[in-house]
């Protein structure tokens, strides 16, 4: 399946699922918190290419993911602010970094409108630069919107790549990712992340990638818990 039609699959999906903290209305209510943790593993493509641009040769690069994050929204403010942290592991193949094991971790501060939102942080990769982490969603929150992040601020670190761009909705996210951080050659997968409903405070997260590499098929999975209050 190519990766054009797994995107348009899994926005369908999302469109079933249950609400994400960033969907903002107009409406003035009380400070909401969500507590989430999440746990992932999946394979990204390692491929190496000459000073022509030419395929040396591609090996599959494993890695886990484990991480929880904490938001706070302010409907009156429209202020959200999210924290998340956890660790990840690339398991090792002959063109690994090992400094791709250990803690990560970020913050982000966001306005959230009901037609727009912008927000920033900073996000700290395992052997990694600390990196600005931008966050911008266009149009309405509760309904299908253009969201974009620059080093996405997620529990599953290794997953989420160093760039998403897709459509949202207040019950989910879709569309597409680049990485690894741990990857100078990076690539592009679809993706997902969703929230099942399993009570009026209590979802079931999901998260899955999935495209060709260049010779390795790329994939990841993803699953936790998230508290709403």
């Amino acid at each position: 399946m190519r990766p054009h039609h797994l995107s348009a699959f899994i926005i369908l999906l999302a469109w079933q699922t249950a609400p994400l903290p960033h969907a903002v209305t107009d409406e003035v209510g009380s400070v909401r918190w969500t507590f989430s943790a999440m746990a992932g593993a999946g394979t990204w493509e390692d491929a190496s290419f000459d000073c022509s641009g030419n395929l040396i040769g591609a090996e599959a690069a494993r890695y886990q993911d484990i991480g929880a994050k904490v938001e706070m929204l302010d409907p009156r403010s429209h202020l959200h602010v999210s924290l998340a942290g956890g660790s990840t592991r690339r398991s090792a193949t002959s063109g690994s970094y090992p400094s791709a094991t250990g803690a990560f971790g970020g913050m982000q501060v966001a306005w959230e409108g009901r037609r727009a939102g912008v927000g920033g942080g900073l996000v700290t990769s395992p052997g990694e630069a600390t990196r600005p982490n931008i966050y911008l969603r266009i149009g309405d929150g509760s309904h299908g919107h253009f969201r974009m992040e620059v080093m996405p601020l997620t529990e599953t670190h290794a997953m989420a790549g160093v760039f998403r761009v897709g459509v949202g909705f207040a019950k989910g996210f879709a569309g597409f990712t680049y990485g690894p951080f741990f990857e100078t050659t990076k690539q592009t997968t679809a993706f997902a992340d969703l929230a099942l409903p399993l009570s009026r405070s209590l979802d079931v997260r999901l998260g899955v990638n999935a495209g060709p590499g260049e010779e390795v098929f790329q994939w990841g999975l993803a699953a936790g818990l998230r508290l709403r209050r």
